[in-house]
């Protein structure tokens, strides 16, 4: 088990963790905790080279989306989703997925979010090195606990 730093200070701490644009804290609890997904294909590459010593993706042990100008700006270069589309209505795990709640860096660390769960760049990009080494040993990181 390891833990990183992380904060949840939100726009509005009081904010219902369970309703959607409360933009309160995330809902604490087991969630589940997506792959990593990186800003660019590039950046992958890069990352892939610098943590492993080759580009050898494993299919589902990470993702590149194509990230907006604001969501590059905002959120660093490897995000990850917390929470489940497949999870029951009314549950926690289907709540933090519907109210799109992400672990992610980018802005000065301190900086208030909506709900998402704030870590810094070295810190995150530690926790995707975790979860793909990890998922290839055969035990993927897919339940996160927010305490």
């Amino acid at each position: 088990m390891f833990s990183f730093p992380a904060h949840n200070n939100t726009e509005k701490p009081h904010g219902d963790p369970l309703v959607i644009e409360s933009w309160g804290p995330a809902p604490g609890g087991f969630l589940t905790l997506s792959p990593p997904d990186f800003i660019s294909e590039d950046f992958r590459k890069e990352f892939y080279r610098a943590h492993f010593g080759f580009y050898n993706v494993v299919p589902e042990e990470s993702y590149v989306q194509e990230w907006d100008e604001f969501e590059q700006s905002q959120m660093g270069r490897v995000r990850f989703a917390l929470g489940s589309n497949d999870a029951p209505e009314g549950f926690t795990d289907k709540m933090a997925w519907e109210r799109e709640i992400l672990i992610h860096a980018g802005r000065p660390y301190e900086t208030l979010t909506k709900g998402c769960i704030r870590m810094d760049n070295k810190d995150i990009e530690q926790l995707a090195f975790e979860w793909i080494k990890w998922y290839r040993m055969g035990y993927p990181l897919d339940i996160l606990e927010i305490s």
